[in-house]
């Protein structure tokens, strides 16, 4: 996720098409592969195989809350619907398997029921989609998603759904208007999902670890920025209330109840507190991220070199100060970002210049590893090239609503009295305050041409 995150950047910056051909194709690939979940939505956890289809079914709330953000950035750079298709699906996961009633997310979905099971849950037979689909549904979905390579390793008669053809191919195929192919794929796919729903379900962990639930949080606000759906604004805001309530007692952080803090949960709960401070103006949240972000530069900076270690003590005499990115981006590289975007918040200059000395401490190590440090190479891009807009209007006004939809993946958002306009400064130069919907679409559009 890091670095497609960092590629879409260089897309927006650089207009390479080789760039963009690059990320639609791996982002179609993915989301059309098996490891998508083709009648819920969300991803598995990863691929066994170099074409995307038969994955290893774990879902991992991580995994998903940073493909959200992919998904939603690539929707709002080309306008593909089908990746706004994969991340409503992957919402919608969410909220099926991974959201607690009064407010969180939860860690996790196991890949199997039983120690000795692969994958029965998420996988169907021939059999299956003959005694629960119509005749006519039947040979839609078949050669939609019911496919030979799908087929699993160690039973081929148990398949993994994917796309192995698309609407207009079956159309051409059969004859049959695209319109009616599309409504019985629709409606095979509700009859397959509700069917699966009846089938024992693999467990959950519905631990509320902190650093997971902020990656989540934000991720669901920057879907409500994308999408302007209000549920998810409304969830995010409740799911980060409860976890500062559960996880922030007496000025400590936990991981989870009774476990303390590492880096990842400091780093990502303090970007969901800037994230809910930018859609609501809500001062205790940009406070809040402020308490944090101390505590974290108190207990884990790095005070000789620049960096932030993992954790407060050491593990076997080894302390640990890593730039990688493993399935999310590192936590360090978030942070170089959130220093930055402090600093702007605050005008405190040591935050910015934390984040040039993360940038140099972590520069050889980034440029060794190459793509496992994409997140990295993302916040350096951030450092040469931010948009920062300094909202003087209600937030209730149609100008903050075009302000808060505008998608750049560098932007930072101060909010200050009403005065009915905008101030948008990119790099080092700030423009004359925009007034209405209108000037903001031109000045975006002169500034970033698509």
């Amino acid at each position: 996720p890091g670095t497609i995150q960092f590629l879409m950047s260089r897309y927006i910056l650089t207009k390479n098409h080789k760039i963009g051909s690059f990320i639609k194709e791996t982002l179609f690939r993915m989301a059309k592969g098996g490891i998508y979940d083709q009648l819920l939505g969300g991803f598995h956890r990863y691929s066994v195989d170099a074409s995307w289809i038969i994955p290893h079914f774990e879902k991992m709330a991580d995994d998903n809350a940073w493909l959200l953000r992919n998904y939603l950035q690539a929707y709002e750079i080309f306008r593909e619907g089908y990746f706004k298709e994969t991340a409503e699906g992957i919402i919608r996961f969410f909220y099926d398997t991974l959201t607690a009633p009064d407010g969180g997310f939860y860690a996790s979905q196991d890949a199997d029921i039983t120690p000795n099971d692969e994958g029965s849950y998420f996988t169907w037979t021939d059999d299956d989609l003959r005694s629960i689909l119509t005749p006519d549904e039947y040979n839609v979905s078949k050669m939609h998603y019911f496919d030979k390579n799908g087929s699993m390793p160690h039973d081929p008669s148990k398949k993994v759904l994917f796309i192995a053809k698309d609407l207009a191919e079956i159309a051409m195929v059969t004859k049959i208007d695209i319109g009616k192919v599309k409504e019985l794929i629709l409606s095979s796919k509700s009859k397959l999902l509700r069917e699966r729903k009846n089938r024992k379900a693999p467990f959950v962990d519905k631990t509320l670890y902190t650093s997971i639930n902020g990656m989540a949080i934000t991720s669901f606000i920057k879907a409500f920025r994308s999408l302007g759906y209000s549920n998810l604004k409304e969830f995010s805001l409740k799911s980060l209330d409860r976890i500062l309530s559960l996880n922030f007692v007496d000025n400590i952080l936990y991981r989870s109840e009774g476990t303390k803090a590492i880096l990842d949960d400091y780093i990502y709960l303090i970007e969901a507190c800037l994230a809910a401070y930018e859609v609501t103006a809500a001062e205790d949240y940009l406070k809040k991220a402020i308490q944090l972000m101390s505590i974290c530069i108190d207990r884990l900076w790095d005070r000789d070199f620049g960096g932030f270690f993992d954790t407060e003590d050491d593990i076997m005499g080894i302390n640990l100060k890593i730039i990688e990115d493993t399935p999310h981006p590192s936590a360090n590289s978030i942070a170089i970002e959130l220093l930055m975007k402090l600093s702007f918040l605050t005008n405190e200059e040591s935050y910015f210049h934390m984040a040039e000395k993360c940038l140099k401490v972590f520069y050889s190590r980034a440029k060794d590893i190459h793509i496992h440090a994409g997140s990295y190479f993302n916040a350096m891009d951030g450092y040469f090239n931010p948009l920062k807009l300094e909202i003087y209007s209600n937030k209730d006004s149609a100008l903050f609503r075009k302000a808060l939809r505008n998608f750049y993946p560098h932007l930072y958002l101060s909010h200050k009295e009403n005065k009915g306009f905008v101030i948008p400064c990119f790099k080092n130069t700030c423009y004359e305050p925009i007034k209405s919907s209108e000037e903001f679409d031109s000045f975006i559009n002169n500034l970033f041409k698509f």
